[in-house]
């Protein structure tokens, strides 16, 4: 090559073109390097440095493999000796520890008199933004599916534990975690009873139960806030009773609350990232999936609530009345006087509930199809009750005159 036009100190040339093209190449935006075809750093533009984080004479000198992540850059050298294009997808190291996505064509030069080449050029274009943006993009369509996945789960049944089983196992999925657990959080008894778990020891969590002011999940619960632990051994609020149960060990956990109409009922833990720590992301994630969870339990806990009621209702009544269609006058009035308190009783605060919850959720727009069919039946069941419970009322009116 030429002595050196391509100094450090911007392009110089004896020749009129050579000028101009260094002019060019030290004013690109593109990061530019020559190197020797024993790969030695001879020439850094303005925007390779840049790129690099390191000066110009800081570059010269260095090997090209120091700079591009090349994988094999012996066999690329080999290409380019035999003149050869090389263009590929790679890292720009930056700095002591830093990586930029660049897209690198190298290719030989040749001296004007077409002799063998003895240099080669790569031009690097920063495609960071777009790598970023692509993963971006991919991380939404991902969260995109898995919700879609998650109401899906959520519209098909009103059993609980089946619902909750898929979504837990596309929670483990998606987060790339040991195991999952949903816990209902029992106000009578101020415990949490552990509904479904999946993953590593997922059938001793089934069933457990602690109390609600022990625990990471029993913090969350109470204070409705969700929680990354990184490290539980750090952390004084850790419950080690389930550990104890399932013969694991939890090493890091993230929890959130399930809260439904205003109104916590219990908590969702994550255990236990393989790769990585929790971090932000995980957590939205996590919490989207949660309030789906918890309006499949609560939906599915008013079902399965309504359901209980209308058989034992059901029941009560049958036995009522054969034993009424058995008894006359004093003791018949008396069996339907208690036929109107037990009717009364049963059925006056949960009917309530039942039918003021399933209006107020009929009228949200955001609904699937699917779930307002079941809402529907069950506005229309509980109608149905009270329309029971009248006509029952009117049996004992007519039955007493």
């Amino acid at each position: 090559m030429r002595e050196d036009p391509w100094n450090s100190a911007g392009p110089s040339a004896s020749f009129e073109d050579e000028h101009l093209l260094a002019l060019i190449v030290h004013s690109a935006c593109d990061g530019v390097l020559l190197f020797d075809l024993f790969g030695r750093i001879l020439y850094a533009n303005p925007a390779a440095s840049a790129m690099c984080h390191q000066s110009v004479s800081q570059l010269r000198g260095m090997h090209i493999e120091q700079v591009l992540d090349l994988g094999n850059a012996g066999e690329i050298l080999r290409m380019l000796r035999q003149n050869q294009i090389v263009q590929t997808e790679t890292q720009l190291r930056v700095g002591a520890e830093g990586r930029r996505h660049v897209l690198a064509s190298l290719f030989p030069l040749h001296d004007s008199d077409a002799a063998p080449s003895s240099a080669a050029a790569a031009i690097l274009r920063d495609i960071s933004s777009q790598r970023q943006a692509y993963a971006e993009t991919q991380r939404q369509l991902n969260e995109l599916r898995l919700l879609n996945r998650v109401n899906m789960a959520v519209s098909s049944s009103l059993e609980l534990e089946k619902i909750l089983s898929i979504l837990l196992e596309e929670t483990r999925e998606t987060l790339g975690v040991e195991a999952c657990s949903a816990a209902l959080l029992d106000e009578e008894q101020q415990d949490l009873f552990f509904i479904m778990a999946e993953g590593i020891g997922a059938n001793r969590v089934r069933g457990a139960r602690m109390p609600a002011s022990q625990g990471v999940i029993g913090w969350v619960v109470r204070n409705r806030q969700p929680l990354i632990v990184p490290d539980v051994s750090q952390d004084p609020r850790f419950f080690p009773g389930i550990d104890n149960i399932t013969g694991e060990r939890t090493r890091s956990l993230m929890c959130v609350p399930l809260e439904a109409h205003g109104r916590v009922i219990g908590g969702m833990e994550a255990i236990n990232k393989r790769q990585g720590s929790f971090d932000k992301d995980d957590l939205r994630v996590f919490t989207l999936i949660a309030a789906s969870a918890a309006t499949a339990i609560s939906n599915a806990l008013l079902y399965q609530r309504q359901k209980e009621l209308a058989d034992a209702l059901e029941r009560r009544h049958q036995e009522l009345m054969a034993e009424l269609r058995q008894k006359s006058g004093a003791e018949q009035r008396e069996i339907l006087r208690r036929l109107e308190e037990d009717m009364a009783q049963a059925l006056s605060r949960p009917l309530t509930v039942i039918m003021h919850q399933s209006e107020s959720w009929l009228q949200r727009e955001d609904l699937p199809q699917e779930l307002v069919d079941d809402l529907a039946n069950i506005r229309a069941e509980a109608y149905r009750l009270r329309t029971f419970l009248s006509r029952l009322t009117e049996e004992a009116s007519q039955e007493n005159t």
